[in-house]
């Protein structure tokens, strides 16, 4: 469709430069648009900013973690090991990581 490939594409093309910086209202008002897109049949599925933004991350992820990706070789060997964990991770990176 071409709310999809048009729209949809543009957000998710914006939302990893985003990442943990957007705010809890403009997750609200991109969830209200993606809601009304999909009630006014532009789209066939029900998208939310969350699934998006964990879309992003892991396919980020994937990329970086291929050997010959450029910026591979700035990873971390290991995984420092913590009891206390804030949301599943896709990846088994330290949080503290900053690339």
């Amino acid at each position: 469709m071409v709310f999809v490939a048009l729209i949809l594409s543009l957000i998710t093309y914006a939302l990893p430069t985003w990442g943990g910086e957007i705010t809890r209202q403009l997750q609200e008002c991109l969830d209200a648009f993606l809601k009304q897109a999909r009630k006014f049949g532009f789209c066939d599925e029900t998208y939310t900013t969350a699934e998006l933004l964990d879309k992003a991350d892991a396919r980020f992820v994937r990329l970086v973690l291929t050997p010959g990706h450029f910026l591979h070789y700035l990873l971390p060997d290991t995984v420092n090991s913590c009891s206390m964990e804030l949301r599943d991770r896709v990846h088994s990176l330290p949080s503290s990581m900053q690339i």
